[in-house]
């Protein structure tokens, strides 16, 4: 469930879109990338998907008695 929280917040961040500015006086326009959220430089969304896998992983491991 974490993970599912954490890819849907993740996507919610970065789903906003590039700024377009007008200068009133000269008519110039300025466009503002959108904001990144990363962690590690690694998007927030898929830190979800990368606990996802863990816990797959650590589950399947642990009924083998692996770990």
């Amino acid at each position: 469930m974490g993970s599912l929280l954490c890819w849907a917040v993740g996507k919610w961040l970065n789903s906003g879109s590039a700024r377009r500015l007008v200068d009133s006086e000269t008519g110039e326009e300025v466009v503002l990338p959108r904001k990144r959220h990363d962690f590690m430089f690694i998007k927030v969304e898929h830190w979800g998907l990368i606990g996802a896998i863990a816990c797959i992983v650590f589950t399947a491991l642990s009924e083998f008695r692996m770990v």
